[in-house]
């Protein structure tokens, strides 16, 4: 219908001034919290860093544990088997 058609720009603005109407008036600050956050990157780096290496670093050692266990189990099958073996008369 032809009222539709003149009214979408109209419903388009009055969209518009709603969504401006919504918006934030002002944005306010908490002056400490914002310089600690300006100034500490430095430090949440450090701290992150920190962290990884010390994961990196329980990461190295079940892994060399794993590595340690592996080669005792592998000692213990060749030591079985060479009993079997001599059991066996061999």
């Amino acid at each position: 219908s032809n009222l539709s058609v003149l009214t979408k720009s109209h419903n388009i603005i009055a969209a518009k001034k709603r969504a401006r109407k919504d918006q934030v008036k002002e944005v306010l600050f908490d002056e400490t919290a914002r310089r600690e956050y300006l100034t500490g990157f430095h430090k949440r780096n450090k701290k992150e860093a920190k962290k990884k290496n010390t994961t990196e670093r329980e990461k190295q050692q079940r892994l060399e544990t794993r590595r340690e266990h592996r080669k005792l189990l592998a000692e213990q099958a060749t030591k079985n088997y060479r009993e079997v073996e001599k059991a066996y008369g061999a």
